[in-house]
């Protein structure tokens, strides 16, 4: 498990068993313009932090989840979205991957300026599958020039494994280079226990760059 267990808790979700590879499927359906359902099934052929691509999807281990989501005008007719997710995963008897199951709930809504994003999440899961059982979260971001966009979020949340807690502020600016190269810095300041129960402030920076295709 690693040292930080909140180190991902705003660009993934550590509550949820998403497998890294594996053969399935996804639908999404559009009933209403204001609403929107989706799921998917799939193999678990190899998780995050497995170091290698297995190809031959023979696994028997299963995850599945459903998302609905409803967008609506909220405080001064300003955008807002409500999620919830719900997921489960089964070993079927494949040892190295353990089971589990969770829900995601997460609340969107637009600032008082142009731009402006607010978000809030809430997620749990159970069983082994994860090594973050709780997590609480609370984002700003501001779109800059059309393109860029910078963030401040606050989060905490819960290890599975050693019942420990950590708090996480974290800022980010996303670059857009070009339209298809994005580089984000960050800078996270983490506080609270780590996995073997010391309590400590650590500051922890990074870059991810994505390509657009």
């Amino acid at each position: 498990m690693p040292r930080f267990f909140l180190n991902e808790a705003f660009s993934d979700n550590p509550t949820v068993n998403f497998p890294s590879f594996g053969a399935g499927f996804s639908a999404k359906w559009r009933p209403v313009k204001r609403w929107q359902i989706a799921g998917g099934a799939s193999n678990i052929q190899g998780v995050e932090g497995e170091h290698y691509v297995d190809f031959s999807i023979d696994s028997k281990a299963l995850f599945g989840g459903m998302q609905v989501a409803y967008k609506f005008k909220g405080i001064g007719q300003r955008d807002g979205r409500i999620q919830i997710m719900g997921w489960g995963s089964e070993d079927n008897d494949e040892k190295k991957y353990a089971e589990g199951n969770g829900v995601s709930l997460t609340f969107q809504h637009g600032g008082l300026a142009k731009g402006d994003n607010y978000a809030l999440r809430y997620a749990q899961s159970s069983g082994d599958s994860k090594n973050t059982d709780i997590i609480m979260f609370l984002d700003y971001s501001k779109e800059i020039k059309g393109f860029d966009n910078f963030g401040l979020v606050v989060g905490t949340g819960r290890s599975s494994s050693e019942t420990v807690w950590q708090t996480v502020f974290e800022t980010f600016y996303r670059w857009q280079i070009t339209k298809e190269l994005l580089i984000t810095p960050d800078v996270q300041l983490i506080l609270g226990d780590d996995v073997s129960g010391n309590s400590k402030t650590r500051i922890v920076a990074g870059i991810r760059a994505g390509v657009i295709f």
